[in-house]
Order: structure tokens, then sequence, then C-alpha cells
């Protein structure tokens, strides 16, 4: 068993519960799809169940949308190649669902060393239609890498990570000027001060060159997701404080000359703590993102007493405020991933549990703090989102959910759904 492998079953089997023993956790199924379940009019559609194997199983991530409605994403597990098989069969994969919901594999990853494996996160899109995105493991060391995919379907790695330079990202990568791509690893960088090194900020060129921006210490330790760029090239993100501190958000300066500035200092209870997501930011430069625990410490049957989440904005000076406090059912549980924010300033995202049926939420939080639960997932329709949303321009959402719809990966568990909300 590779190093990455035992690394990503360590985190599954902490936040799901379950690495690839799926038989051993029952869960209540037999429950109905249903088409909408919420106060507001929309209709939810299944667009592809995944059924595992060389088509791919447990997607992780969200997906990317081109001008002629073509969907791209990631899975976790699944593909062609049998190098991953402790975990599940395959590496992962890249793959594209048409505007008529018919899936196409583009890659399997096989984890040799000029190649990747487990892609936990999902991809960007670029101006000639090349897809970019990152893998935990796979590449010279085992470490990870950054890949690009080209419009042809040709795969390559950009980069491959030791341990210095960072390790197994987690998150996307985003696109500055002259197709420099950021991003973050959750573990590697200089220091000692954690396990295999607390994290980095990266940089790529476009020619493949990499430059660690900045080393995480305690106790901001373990960025878990990607970076968010202002309008003058400013980072935002967070870390997720898992084995060193409850979490922080950070800016990094254009100018990159001075250390990582923090905002924010996570400190449980009712202000959240542990954000696996990022941050979304508005015009008057406030940022918006959610913690996968905290808040109500009382009042939340999935955490052992740590709460379920916050929703949460910081102002410019770094002050809190807590916009949601999910309770579990009904309004869902432990967020992990990015919010969506539109032009008017709703904020959309997903919940892993919770819900009308404990298998995960799709909401939507106004401008005025109101929420609505636009779907509560069933299991049969698609189970416990991770996945960030995204929006085309008549307002119709899409994401992706890890498990649920097709059961052909396990009889409780199921392969995972790519979603879309009609509003």
């Amino acid at each position: 068993m590779t190093n990455a492998a035992v690394k990503v079953c360590r985190w599954i089997s902490r936040t799901r519960g379950v690495c690839r023993r799926r038989d051993a956790i029952g869960v209540a199924l037999g429950l109905i799809l249903l088409l909408t379940s919420s106060s507001e009019a929309q209709t939810f559609t299944v667009l592809h169940q995944f059924s595992g194997g060389t088509d791919g199983e447990n997607p992780q991530a969200g997906v990317v949308r081109d001008a002629a409605g073509n969907l791209y994403g990631t899975t976790l597990l699944g593909g062609s190649s049998d190098n991953c098989l402790f975990i599940g069969p395959g590496c992962g994969a890249v793959f594209k669902i048409d505007a008529n919901g018919d899936e196409t594999v583009l890659h399997s990853f096989t984890g040799d060393p000029d190649d990747g494996a487990y892609p936990f996160a999902g991809l960007i899109l670029g101006e000639d239609g090349s897809l970019y995105g990152t893998t935990f493991g796979g590449g010279g060391s085992n470490n990870g890498t950054v890949f690009r995919l080209s419009n042809s379907g040709q795969a390559g790695i950009l980069f491959a990570f030791g341990v210095s330079d960072g390790a197994n990202p987690f998150g996307g990568v985003i696109m500055g000027k002259n197709g420099t791509l950021y991003g973050t690893t959750q573990e590697g960088g200089a220091g000692d001060s954690c396990w295999s090194g607390c994290g980095t900020v990266f940089k790529l060129y476009k020619a493949g060159n990499e430059t660690v921006l900045f080393s995480f210490a305690p106790p901001a330790t373990y960025p878990t997701a990607g970076m968010t760029m202002d309008t003058t090239g400013n980072l935002y993100g967070t870390t997720s404080g898992d084995g060193g501190g409850l979490g922080t958000v950070f800016m990094l300066k254009k100018n990159r000359t001075v250390p990582a500035r923090t905002l924010y200092t996570f400190g449980g209870g009712a202000g959240g703590q542990t954000p696996h997501g990022g941050v979304v930011r508005d015009a008057r430069g406030r940022l918006y993102g959610m913690t996968y625990l905290g808040g109500d410490v009382n009042n939340c049957i999935y955490s052992d007493g740590y709460g379920c989440g916050v929703l949460y904005e910081l102002d410019p000076d770094g002050k809190e405020t807590v916009l949601h406090t999910f309770t579990g059912p009904p309004d869902g549980a432990l967020p992990y991933a990015d919010l969506l924010r539109d032009e008017a300033g709703n904020l959309y995202g997903t919940t892993t549990f919770g819900g009308a049926f404990g298998y995960g939420t799709v909401f939507k939080l106004d401008k005025h703090r109101k929420m609505t639960i636009l779907h509560s997932f069933a299991n049969t329709d698609g189970a416990t989102p991770y996945s960030t949303l995204i929006q085309d321009d008549v307002g119709n959402l899409y994401g992706t959910t890890f498990y649920g719809g097709n059961f052909t990966c396990g009889p409780q568990y199921g392969c995972g759904v790519v979603f879309k909300i009609t509003p």
C-alpha cells in the first residue's frame, strides 16, 4: 500500500467513518426520490449516476461548465487503472458530461511517476480549452501533482510535489495572469512542526517552475481548500487546523514580501471551527465561508458535541459574524465545500449530512439571511455532497455527491451522482 493510499484512507475514515468497507455500516434505504424538497419551486435532476470501475466513482469535487454546456469534473476513485486497489478500483478519473447527459471519461489516472492519483479537487478551464487540476497522490515521489488535460485529450504533469515544495494537495488551482497557477498543499513545506510539513501556498509558472510562497506553521496548519484572488492579486484562503489549532482565515499580499497575515483564528463553539472549504469575497472586501464543525455544540447529532458548523462573514477588519448556524435536520450539517455567491448577494452551498433524510442538502441563504433548503438528498438521488456548486447564466445550479445514486459500488453507499437544480 502506498503512502498516498494510507493518507487517503486515513482521511476518508476520519471524515466519512468508512474506508472501502462499505458493508460494515448500515444505513436506512428505500427512501423516496424527491423531485423537489423546499418551500421554493425548483426541479432537481440527476444528470449522471456513476457506476464505478472505468466510469469513475465517488466525485469529491464539483464541476466546471464550458460555453457549450458541457460539464467537466473528477472522481476520487474509479477509472481503468488497477494500480490503486487498496482504497477502491482505480486511481480516479476526469470526466465530461455533454448537454445530452452522456458521460465520457477523458482520462484515467494511473498513480505512476508520470501521472497522478486521487484527485480530491475539481478543475478549472483555461482560455485555450485545457483543463487544470491537482491530484493528492502520484508523481515521482507520490506526493501529488498539478496536471493539465489539453482540449485534444492529452494529459500531462505540470509539476510533481516532493515535500519541501509542498505535498498532497486537497484543493484545486486558480489561474492568474499569463497562465500562472496558484494553490495550496495540505502538507509539506519548510519546517518540521507537523508530521510532514504543515502545508504551503504555491505558485506555478506556465513553464512548470514552482515557487513556495508561504509555508504554514502552528496554529495555522493543513489548508484543505484552494485560493481566492482579489482584483489586485492578493490571495485569501483557510487552514483547517486539523491536528493543530481550530482553523484560520488568512491573506497573502500580492507582493509576497511579508508572511501570510492571519485575518481570523477560529476558537470553536458558536464561532465555528475546522473550515475545510475556502472563502469567497465580495466587492466591499468581505469574506464568506463555512466551518465543518462548531456552532451549536449542544444540538448536533452528527459530531459528538462539536456542533454542525456555521456559515460566517468576515469584514475587512477581521471581525466575524455568524450568518447561520447549522443544526442537522432540517437545515443540514457539517458543510465541507466553498460557498457560491451570485451577483445579488445570495449564497449557495451544500452540507454533507443533515436535511430531511440525513444525507445532506443544497441550500440558499439570501442577503436577508433567510435560509431555504433547495434539496434534501435521499440517497437514491445522491448522498453526502462535498462539492462546491456552480451556476449558469439562467440560474441553474450544478454539483456532485460523493455517495448515493447507483449502488453497484456497494449496497449502502453508492457511487455518487452529478445533479442539476433548476429554479
